[in-house]
């Protein structure tokens, strides 16, 4: 979809309207998601413990509490001051996390944003990327079922090992 390697958001959104671009970056997509499948030992049942009969265990409790601490600490002024991020890399990885808890702006108010992740993030470039991937993927010349469990805008494609 990028020909020119050169990172253009704009010249990509235009492509992703394109069935043969579309189809190009399904392929690279599928290879993507069967790396990460292979690279995680993903087989669809790795989170029983967590998830049953489409109910969280007492585990997935658990483990949801601790990402809602997690996202509390995220938007917290207090708790960054008094646990604050150890290094620029660190802080970086919290601005991701906090995007995909949608508080990315909260978090940001309160976390250095001077490298050049934290302001794509702050500057909405990852919500332009999704739609530029959904918008390929509803391009694409002939659709398909995914078989992760994390969906996306489009869910004829997933993401395996989302939870």
């Amino acid at each position: 979809m990028n020909k020119n390697k050169k990172f253009n958001l704009k010249a990509m959104a235009k492509q992703s309207g394109n069935s043969s671009v579309a189809d190009k970056f399904e392929r690279d997509f599928r290879e993507f998601t069967k790396a990460i499948e292979k690279e995680n030992g993903f087989d669809g049942k790795n989170y029983e413990d967590v998830l049953k009969d489409a109910k969280l265990t007492s585990k997935g409790k658990e483990i949801k509490k601790q990402w809602k601490n997690f996202q509390d600490y995220l938007k917290s002024k207090d708790l960054t001051e008094k646990y604050p991020p150890e290094s620029v890399l660190e802080n970086s990885q919290q601005v991701i996390y906090a995007a995909c808890f949608d508080i990315e702006k909260d978090a940001l108010k309160i976390r250095e944003n001077k490298t050049q992740l934290t302001d794509f993030i702050d500057k909405d470039g990852y919500k332009l990327l999704n739609i530029i991937f959904n918008n390929a993927l509803l391009n694409v010349s002939k659709k398909s079922k995914g078989n992760g469990i994390f969906y996306g805008v489009n869910d004829k494609y997933t993401i395996p090992g989302g939870i």
